[in-house]
């Protein structure tokens, strides 16, 4: 059974973006709907690392997986090599939208790898 909004009630937006958040937030304002961001719940922010929104909403959706079964004490290794490579960054440093993220376009896959990996020692 599909689930709707009503008035009053909060739409948890799964973005860092505080501009984003406000935007749909005001789209929501009619209906009486609140816009909650990622951020403003200490959810994690991954990395937009995939070549489309919808890459990047599945690395989002992963990392809130993880974030879940971690708060289980569950195990959070893929059970699939594609999982892992969807999933972790550093196994598609040879991509170009990847490269791309990091403002390295054209550059090898070394080289992406690691600014990549300068990027984690610094988080």
């Amino acid at each position: 059974m599909p689930r709707h909004l009503r008035a009053g009630e909060r739409l948890v937006i799964a973005s860092h973006n505080p501009g984003k958040v406000a935007e749909i937030e005001e789209l929501l304002r009619p209906y009486g709907v609140a816009a909650i961001g990622a951020g403003a719940l200490g959810l994690p922010e991954p990395e937009e690392t995939g070549a489309s929104f919808e890459a990047n909403a599945a690395l989002k959706a992963r990392a809130e997986e993880v974030t879940r079964l971690r708060a289980d004490n569950k195990p959070t290794v893929p059970t699939l090599l594609g999982e892992e490579k969807k999933a972790n960054v550093f196994l598609r440093a040879d991509e170009p939208s990847v490269a791309a993220g990091v403002r390295m376009k054209g550059r090898s896959a070394a080289e992406v790898f690691g600014e990549l990996r300068e990027r984690k020692n610094k988080s």
